[in-house]
């Protein structure tokens, strides 16, 4: 008898949470970078939003007191656009201490680059779940110090 309710149990375990997930359309972003070489990841608040008619990309993320936000204005599909047309900020702990730095047409050693990746059913940039791939050189707000970001990308499952 025991058995019995164990597998019951255990079978509507599954189920119930099968039915949960099947239930949630809702996607989860992961974005990730590697800032001077080290892997940095997202933990919270990851988001990414495309605008076909403008080209507009914007994408955001957290971890800790760290938050990286990219946004570029002109991108097509699969084509890797520079910046600093756009911009890209990062607040980074680096040295103990928590500092801004920026990719941005105001900043002339800035470089970087940006790519959207994805389509959805009907061949067309994918609005509410873009792909994006991304890199760049950030500076502090007195240009004496900066960040490498290789290897940023969004993505969602």
């Amino acid at each position: 008898m025991k058995k019995v309710t164990l597998a019951a149990s255990l079978f509507s375990f599954i189920l119930i949470n099968a039915c949960n997930k099947e239930d949630s359309n809702e996607k989860s972003f992961t974005l990730e970078m590697k800032v001077d070489g080290v892997l940095w990841t997202a933990a919270k608040n990851q988001t990414g939003i495309f605008t076909p008619s403008t080209g507009k990309l914007s994408l955001t993320g957290q971890k800790e007191n760290e938050i990286i936000n990219l946004n570029r204005d002109s991108l097509t599909l699969n084509a890797t656009s520079i910046m600093p047309s756009g911009s890209i900020t990062v607040n980074y702990v680096k040295g103990g201490s928590l500092k801004i730095y920026t990719l941005s047409a105001s900043k002339p050693k800035t470089k970087g680059s940006v790519t959207l990746k994805t389509i959805n059913e009907s061949g067309i940039p994918n609005v509410k779940y873009p792909e994006v791939d991304f890199s760049g050189v950030l500076y502090d707000p007195f240009n004496a110090d900066s960040i490498v970001i290789t290897e940023g990308k969004l993505r969602y499952q």
